[in-house]
């Protein structure tokens, strides 16, 4: 496993293009240089990946080929245009079927706040079925009381 600090290849050529993909490239007959494989630092002549639009839900998969520790990502905007990622998760996995975010550096995770949403939602839920138990109980005890 690569060391702390150490680049895991993209920028170098390590990683191959065929170990890049992503969800889509900008389709342009003047401008081939939006492909996912130039989803790194430094291309030449702006070249960049280019999301096919500008839509949440885009992405880069990266196969590193082994496990490695992801300690940093850098971005970098296109060329001279004033074209760049605005905001980003990060996910990882170990198999390319079970995905999960990775921390940031407040060690929150979306994982974690889809979670505590859910159990909000529950324990909401739960409350407001204890609210019509308590209800159905003191309903129960004054029909008793008046049958007396």
């Amino acid at each position: 496993m690569p060391g702390c600090a150490s680049p895991l290849g993209l920028t170098t050529g390590e990683v191959l293009d065929w170990q890049i993909s992503a969800s889509s490239s900008y389709p342009s007959s003047w401008d081939s240089g939006c492909h996912a494989r130039y989803a790194r630092l430094h291309q030449p002549n702006g070249k960049a990946w280019c999301a096919g639009r500008k839509a949440a839900g885009e992405w880069v998969l990266v196969d590193l080929g082994v496990p490695a520790k992801v300690t940093g990502l850098l971005t970098q905007g296109k060329g001279d245009d004033e074209e760049w990622v605005e905001s980003f998760e990060l996910s990882y996995s170990l198999d390319a079927y079970h995905w999960h975010f990775a921390s940031d550096i407040y060690n929150s995770k979306k994982e974690e706040e889809e979670e505590e949403e859910e159990e909000e939602v529950e324990e909401e839920e739960e409350e407001e079925e204890e609210e019509e138990e308590e209800e159905e109980e003191e309903e129960e005890e004054e029909e008793e009381e008046e049958e007396e």
